[in-house]
């Protein structure tokens, strides 16, 4: 049976199997239902010698003329292949997007530590872990929501060891983990911190799954709107100990001190910036590929602009933080420094827009965490 398909390999209506594509185009797969479970034995006029099939597929390669080819196998109720065991726990992994998720668990954690309700006690530390985990949780949620709508462009990207891409879990299996990670992680939240930081977690996941997913598709906006989802993980963690209007209402100093826990989440805000719009120049062709609307893609040079403007703001943001977080030179120093090297490299990448983002975007991924180790070292050891 032959068609051709304009989105993902769906399940056969006659056969009730997945179907086998190769992409020929960015647009279109044609399709050949995947062979049945039990062997079956073929011959040609050619070769009288009977040729052995089985349900094993190839996994993901890439054709000689450059184009991609990926196998979504039949999922086997037989002993879980794909879903138990350390084959689960990949899958899982892969599908959270892990590293990614610690990193925003991270800021979230961060977030806990530099409000001055919270203490250095065995309750606060407690509760530190309930917030790096039910931030997690709902970032896992998010991200598997992600993977999920964006299967056929995952595809066109060449991010074919993805496990839905791959064909290792199916989308109802997908929906379910993202499910039991969403509902688990609001209700930690919502149990052992703040309904606000509650409240949160659950409109990240639709912000992130669903408005940011789907502007990638259609404006250059969507880089902006990810970088608010990226800065709510630490307001998470600020609200987590008192909610927000007892944060605003009972912070002591003049009334401009009230608002020192918007300092981190904005410092995080242009750090999603000056980082995705690195990152989106160094991947620009895949992302054309797959026609999303990244500012990288339509207009190279104002995202070179917007990583620089916002690398300037990480700098100047150090000085606030300084005086109204950690007011001492165990944050100021290293803060200054890594951020002072991610403008440079920032100014040099808009200077010679051949120059590879490559550094700028390397620089980013040390820049975050000395910035949040530093800031809860200094709050710690503000005193001295």
């Amino acid at each position: 049976m032959y068609c051709v398909l304009r989105s993902v390999p769906k399940v056969c209506r006659s056969t009730g199997v997945l179907l086998r594509c190769s992409s020929v185009n960015a647009g279109a797969h044609f399709c050949t239902s995947a062979p049945p479970t039990s062997p079956t034995t073929t011959t040609t006029n050619d070769q009288q010698q009977p040729t052995t099939t089985t349900n094993e597929q190839p996994l993901p390669t890439t054709t000689t003329d450059g184009q991609r080819t990926f196998t979504l196998n039949k999922m086997s109720d037989e002993g879980g292949r794909w879903t138990k065991g350390i084959k689960g726990i990949k899958w899982r992994k892969d599908l959270t997007k892990f590293r990614l998720t610690c990193f925003v668990s991270g800021t979230a954690f961060t977030g806990y530590v530099i409000n001055p309700a919270t203490s250095l006690s065995w309750t606060s530390f407690g509760q530190s872990l309930c917030v790096f985990g039910g931030t997690f949780l709902c970032a896992a949620a998010a991200n598997t929501i992600n993977q999920v709508r964006e299967i056929p462009y995952d595809s066109q990207m060449g991010k074919l060891d993805r496990p839905l891409v791959s064909g290792r879990i199916t989308i109802p299996q997908a929906f379910t983990h993202g499910l039991l990670c969403g509902v688990s992680g609001v209700t930690l939240l919502c149990t052992t911190t703040t309904y606000t930081t509650a409240f949160l977690g659950l409109a990240n996941i639709v912000l992130y799954g669903w408005l940011y997913t789907s502007l990638k598709r259609t404006s250059v906006s969507n880089t902006a709107v990810g970088a608010v989802v990226g800065a709510i993980p630490p307001v998470m963690g600020w609200c987590a100990g008192v909610g927000m209007m007892d944060v605003i209402q009972n912070s002591p100093g003049v009334e401009w001190e009230s608002f020192g826990w918007m300092l981190y989440p904005a410092f995080l805000f242009s750090w999603q910036l000056s980082h995705f719009h690195a990152l989106s120049l160094m991947k620009r062709e895949s992302y054309a590929r797959a026609g999303y609307a990244m500012m990288a893609v339509l207009y190279p040079d104002s995202a070179r602009k917007v990583a620089l403007l916002h690398a300037s703001s990480q700098l100047l943001l150090t000085i606030p933080l300084y005086y109204m977080i950690a007011p001492t030179a165990l944050f100021a120093l290293p803060a200054v420094a890594v951020n002072s090297w991610l403008l440079y490299l920032a100014f040099m990448l808009w200077l010679k827009p051949s120059r590879s983002p490559s550094p700028l975007f390397l620089a980013s991924l040390v820049n975050l965490p000395v910035v949040s180790f530093a800031l809860m070292l200094g709050v710690w050891y503000a005193p001295i």
